[in-house]
């Protein structure tokens, strides 16, 4: 009985390190993928920061109260 026993954990064990290695390396993809995207959105802004942005906004002007 002790025999069975051993062996089920043995299993059980080894599957769980097998799960958790694929865990890791999942956790370890969705890490390089928010990197990759993060780069992307700071080159983007970088890239904005050098446009220039001009408003033509009249000041004299006159409006009817109703």
């Amino acid at each position: 009985m002790e025999s069975k026993l051993t062996y089920v954990l043995l299993v059980l064990v080894i599957i769980s390190l097998l799960l958790n290695g694929v865990l890791l390396y999942a956790l370890f993809q969705v890490r390089n993928i928010a990197t990759r995207e993060i780069d992307n959105v700071v080159e983007m802004v970088e890239g904005v920061k050098e446009q220039k942005i001009t408003f033509d906004y009249p000041v004299d002007q006159e409006t009817r109260y109703l």
